[in-house]
């Protein structure tokens, strides 16, 4: 039977904050600042309409090309040589799945699916249902895991100290708090590691004379 675990992308194993930041620079040929926190890129970034087109078009053209958060490439592999399945589901538009993959294969990785739920007519949730008993859900937004109280046993909430809005009392449907994947993978082996059935013990039968 399968072993499945869902993980988001970005803030889970993409440093995509850093990614856009730089990208954002390159862009607009100007310093950008960054008030780390706010989970909005254009109001994080502080950048007009105008600028934010432009960046995201940079973003696009260059999107298999984000660093990855320390120790993250280390956690999926750990993952993954214990007999895991690793589901991506990510908030990108699926024209843009072969670039993020590469952007894994490129650093050594090869997830097993990749799930896109930008366009608006997927959810989280019902990506998460196409696999059967997911042991554990990564993700950064406190609204996925929520979504997903039901689905799969261990929710690891990923806090790089963004906002949550309309979901900060929802934080009782968190299982596990981390500030990185690697620290959870770390730290909880248990969860995913594959134990070996017991053996029951072979009774010696008496021969009669």
């Amino acid at each position: 039977m399968e072993r499945n675990i869902i993980l988001d992308c970005d803030c889970v194993i993409i440093d995509y904050y850093k990614g856009f930041h730089n990208f954002a620079q390159q862009s607009l040929q100007r310093e950008v600042t960054e008030q780390k926190g706010i989970y909005n890129l254009k109001q994080r970034f502080s950048l007009t309409d105008a600028e934010f087109l432009i960046v995201q078009k940079h973003t696009v053209k260059h999107f298999n090309e984000f660093p990855f958060l320390e120790g993250a490439i280390e956690a999926v592999k750990t993952l993954q040589d214990n007999g895991l399945k690793i589901r991506l589901v990510t908030g990108i538009h699926d024209t843009l799945a072969d670039m993020r993959l590469d952007n894994f294969r490129q650093v050594g990785l090869t997830p097993d699916s990749i799930d896109c739920v930008f366009d608006g007519h997927h959810s989280k949730e019902a990506m998460i249902r196409k696999y059967h008993a997911p042991i554990a859900i990564a993700d950064d937004r406190i609204q996925h895991l929520y979504d997903a109280r039901d689905l799969v046993q261990h929710k690891v909430w990923i806090n790089n100290g963004d906002d949550q809005k309309g979901y900060e009392d929802k934080r009782s449907f968190v299982t596990h708090e981390f500030n990185s994947l690697h620290d959870w993978v770390k730290t909880h082996p248990e969860i995913f590691i594959q134990q070996e059935p017991e053996v029951a013990p072979v009774r010696r039968m008496r021969m009669g004379r």
